[in-house]
């Protein structure tokens, strides 16, 4: 799965990106995708997307010359 989502600007520094990346990935679980991974890919200078993606549980894979690509695996 690729993983692509924006938050617009008003409702953006309200925690919610983490919110619901968690609440997608417990969906995605439920429906037993195991052995699938999904990635991210974000800008360096998108801190706010990078801290929401690692709190909710994806690891950065490789960073690039100007992007980072962050990966969750389904287990």
């Amino acid at each position: 799965f690729i993983l692509n989502y924006m938050i617009s600007k008003d409702f953006r520094k309200k925690k919610l990106a983490k919110k619901m990346l968690i609440k997608m990935l417990k969906k995605i679980k439920q429906k037993k995708l195991n052995k699938s991974k999904i990635i991210a890919q974000i800008t360096h200078d998108n801190v706010a997307s990078k801290k929401s993606l690692l709190a909710s549980g994806f690891k950065i894979q490789k960073k690039g010359n100007k992007h980072t690509n962050l990966e969750y695996l389904l287990k």
